[in-house]
């Protein structure tokens, strides 16, 4: 299994539970799916063996802000909010799908 996310403490944290209580080989990678470089140097880092057995990807990024009233929006927000639900998903979705 693989797990990936912006926050390297949690990633191990929740890495070593999962392997502890479910005896499997976790794997993290630390990235901001935002950052099409970083997405792309993580993924691109993944040992041969373990990349070219991915069956499966749960690609779960998402991020609920500037939900206020259009009138009063605050465009970064928009931006922050679009970059990571729409263009990370499609950073990661392209890169583990080339990776194969």
């Amino acid at each position: 299994m693989i797990i990936t996310g912006r926050r390297s403490e949690r990633l191990n944290t929740l890495a070593h539970l999962l392997s502890k209580k479910q005896g499997i080989r976790v794997d993290t990678l630390c990235y901001d799916v935002r950052n099409q470089d970083e997405v792309k140097a993580a993924i691109s880092s993944l040992d041969k063996n373990v990349s070219t057995n991915i069956s499966i990807l749960i690609n779960n990024a998402g991020l609920a802000i500037g939900k206020g009233p259009i009138d009063t929006g605050i465009t970064d927000d928009w931006e922050r909010m679009i970059d990571t639900n729409v263009k990370g998903l499609l950073y990661v979705s392209k890169r583990y799908n080339s990776n194969l």
